[in-house]
Parts: structure tokens; C-alpha cells; sequence
């Protein structure tokens, strides 16, 4: 079945189905360079060869994590410390605990639970958050190459490679791997170029030189986009020095 629904979400009818879809595309074309009766009108001399590619995906990653419960997020904990009473003191009457304004802002960061994941001592199930999303990664690259007789026994090549990879991470990327929710990816954008330079001679029957010159280069960068990116931002400008 094509972009069957993910094992993930439990065969739940009702659990959103994130895309799944993959596209490669381009083209080639190459040859001879030649003007007729004016340059390389035998077809021998200098080549050329260019291409593009694209590359469209849409991959779906998960998460489940433990979040605080509804309770919780009123300031009672009472049922937890009920349920695991190693973690704070027995509470059992219901007065919550004021909420700050900081713990607020971050409240509002956290989804809240739709599903269990693990068991409190006495086999209660925590509350968890299951979420499952498509990130996309777009993906392009240009090849030229140019190939030239200069003699019957000196050839230069030149090829010429630059590409584009953006994709987004739905969490903190090289963080702590699987503890975040979806409320802050990261872009992820890495173009590299490189280029080579060959000229072949065959000095004599016995002797053959080959001189090389290449560069590569990589670059990658990276950004905090999202909800929780936002709010970050937003502080950081109110706490920076003028």
C-alpha cells in the first residue's frame, strides 16, 4: 500500500498520516562544440557535457514523550507524588502549586498528553505525547564539464560540480536526540561546490603526465525555527546589551 499509515500511530483511524513522498528529477545533454566551416567542423576538438538534478522528499519522523498531566499543568501534584512518592513529599489534599509566570510561558511549549508511555511503581500509566510529521528536504545540483583536445596528445578537462541540500530536523539537531517535541526543528541548509582541473600528456610512447588541481567546499548551516525558536528570540533580543 502506497503511503500506508505508520506503525507508529497504532493503526489509529483518527491519528493523522504524514506524508511520504519521494521525487528525483533532471536532465543531461552534451556533445561536440562546433561552429560549421568556422570551428571544430570535425567534431574532435573541444566537448562539453551539463546536467541538473532536483530531489523532493517528504520523510515522517515520531516522537513520544512524557509530558506533564492535566493536573500537572494546574499546579497538582498530588496523584504523582501518589503514584511515585519516592520523587517528593506525600501531597494527597489538592492545593496546587502556584504557577509562575516562567513556568506559564514554558506550559504553553508542551503539547498535551494524547497517549501513555511507561509505568509509575505501581503500574499507573504516564502520561506521553505521541506526534508524528513530514520534514521536507529539498535537494539540487548543476554539473558542467568541458573536455578539449589541445594537440593529439595533450587533453585539458575541466569539470565544475555545485549543489544545494536544505532539509529540517523536527528537533534540536546534535542535541539530546529524541526528547523534543515538536515545537522547535531546525533548518538545516549545506550547499558545497568543487571543481577539477586535469590536463593529460602523452610526452612519448613511455611517458605519460598528469597534472591535477582541485577545490572542494562545504558549508552548513544551521537555524532554530519553530514556536519555542521564536520565543527564544524574542528574549534574547529584550536581554541583549544596546
Amino acid at each position: 500500500m502506497f503511503n500506508a499509515r505508520p506503525w507508529e500511530s497504532g493503526n489509529d483511524p483518527a491519528h493523522p498520516n504524514p506524508p511520504y513522498k519521494k521525487h528525483d528529477f533532471g536532465y543531461t545533454v552534451g556533445g561536440p562544440v562546433y561552429i560549421p566551416n568556422h570551428y571544430n567542423a570535425d567534431k574532435k576538438k573541444t566537448f562539453f557535457f551539463w546536467s541538473e538534478e532536483w530531489r523532493r522528499e517528504k520523510n515522517p519522523s515520531s516522537i513520544l514523550q512524557n509530558v506533564p498531566s492535566d493536573l500537572e499543568r494546574t499546579g497538582d501534584f498530588s496523584v504523582l507524588c501518589t503514584h511515585q512518592p519516592v520523587i517528593g513529599p506525600n501531597v494527597a489534599n489538592t492545593s496546587a502549586v502556584p504557577i509562575s509566570a516562567t513556568a506559564q510561558s514554558l506550559l504553553a511549549l508542551i503539547p498535551k498528553a494524547n497517549t501513555t508511555k511507561g509505568l509509575f511503581d505501581d503500574g499507573t500509566a504516564i502520561p506521553a505525547v505521541s506526534q508524528i510529521i513530514s520534514t521536507p528536504t529539498t535537494w539540487r545540483e548543476e554539473l558542467v564539464r568541458i573536455d578539449h583536445n589541445l594537440t593529439d596528445n595533450y587533453r585539458l578537462t575541466f569539470r565544475y560540480i555545485h549543489d544545494a541540500w536544505q532539509t529540517e530536523v523536527p528537533n534540536p539537531l546534535w542535541g539530546v536526540g529524541g526528547s523534543n517535541f515538536q515545537d522547535i526543528h531546525t533548518k538545516f541548509v549545506g550547499p558545497g561546490t568543487s571543481f577539477v582541473a586535469r590536463l593529460n600528456a602523452n610526452i612519448s610512447p613511455t611517458l605519460l603526465n598528469e597534472f591535477v588541481a582541485s577545490y572542494t567546499g562545504d558549508h552548513i548551516f544551521l537555524t532554530a525555527v519553530g514556536p519555542a525558536a521564536e520565543t527564544t528570540l524574542r528574549r534574547a533580543s529584550l536581554w541583549a546589551p544596546f
